[in-house]
């Protein structure tokens, strides 16, 4: 678990994922299944809803991108998927359930209000 992520505001958060979104190597495919992870109207999803996506490699992508918002946010060691609380179905699939802070940054980033609250953070 990280603690820096779970100590992040918002805005901070939302800053975070912005800059990975928008740096080099990120994929519109870590990006589609983060959404999916953030959209889902069910307690979380599961790897295995993402894998049709992304060819088996859901694991990588989203992994990666969790890794490197955390690291955005001052994280230097932060654990698979930082961005969401992991637990396993009774199939024991694993389950991601994005963390509050996480969900309120993807509301941010979902508005242009937001956006331009996020913008105003990054100095443009």
């Amino acid at each position: 678990m990280s603690v820096i992520v779970e100590n992040s505001s918002a805005v901070a958060i939302a800053v975070a994922i912005r800059g990975v979104r928008n740096g080099k190597g990120m994929s519109q495919l870590a990006w589609k299944m983060f959404s999916a992870v953030w959209k889902a109207q069910t307690p979380g999803i599961s790897i295995d809803e993402l894998e049709d996506c992304a060819g088996g490699a859901a694991n990588l992508h989203l992994g990666w991108f969790c890794n490197e918002v955390a690291k955005k946010l001052g994280d230097d060691k932060p654990g698979d998927f930082a961005l969401a609380d992991r637990s396993f179905d009774k199939n024991g699939r694993l389950m991601l359930n994005p963390k509050l802070a996480v969900i309120q940054a993807m509301a941010l980033l979902s508005t242009p209000e937001g956006r331009e609250t996020v913008r105003r953070h990054l100095g443009r």
